[in-house]
């Protein structure tokens, strides 16, 4: 009897460990798809949008003061970015230029803009166990992600200090996942 509960514990065990497997992979598909970046439209920067670094000033829509990205604002702690404001009519607009540090250092890259890493699960937390939902199987799962692949250019603490997460410490998150023929997958892919 001994024996049987020990190995039904194990299969157990098992079984838990490859849900935990799976749902990280499904996840880090998600949310790893596209790197955390700043970047902005060749609509109103022809001149620059291939090559920000040259100094030459770009403006963006910003609408209010908390319209700011914080990664225009880790930019700008790190001195690698000024940024000044002009209203026009109904809108605010900020103009970016690089500063002599900036056009140095490369953080810019034509196809994505300044990008500070990606998120990557560190740790599955908890899950609901997997119910029906419409004919489809879901499941609820809590994880921790973290920055990875963050580029030697960034200052961390000035990140730290314009808000940017998942630097320094892990930051939690919830999303559901539906199982398909091919295993887990996140809503949305």
């Amino acid at each position: 009897m001994r024996k049987f509960l020990l190995v039904a514990g194990a299969a157990a065990l098992i079984a838990g460990c490859g849900d935990e497997s799976d749902f990280e992979k499904a996840i880090n598909e998600k949310i790893s798809k596209d790197g955390v970046c700043y970047g902005f439209s060749k609509e109103n920067n022809a001149k620059v949008f291939d090559d920000f670094k040259l100094g030459t000033p770009v403006r963006v829509n910003i609408y209010s003061k908390d319209d700011e990205d914080p990664i225009l604002i880790g930019l700008k702690n790190s001195g690698l970015l000024n940024i000044s404001y002009e209203q026009e009519m109904f809108k605010r607009v900020a103009i970016l230029e690089t500063t002599d540090k900036g056009r140095k250092t490369n953080f810019w890259d034509r196809s994505n803009g300044a990008c500070i890493g990606h998120r990557t699960v560190v740790e599955i937390t908890n899950w609901t166990e997997p119910s029906d939902n419409n004919g489809q199987k879901v499941t609820q799962v809590s994880y921790a992600w973290k920055l990875s692949g963050i580029p030697g250019w960034v200052d961390k603490q000035a990140f730290i200090a314009a808000g940017i997460n998942g630097i320094d410490k892990q930051k939690e998150n919830q999303i559901v996942l539906i199982k398909t023929q091919k295993g887990w997958k996140a809503r949305g892919l």
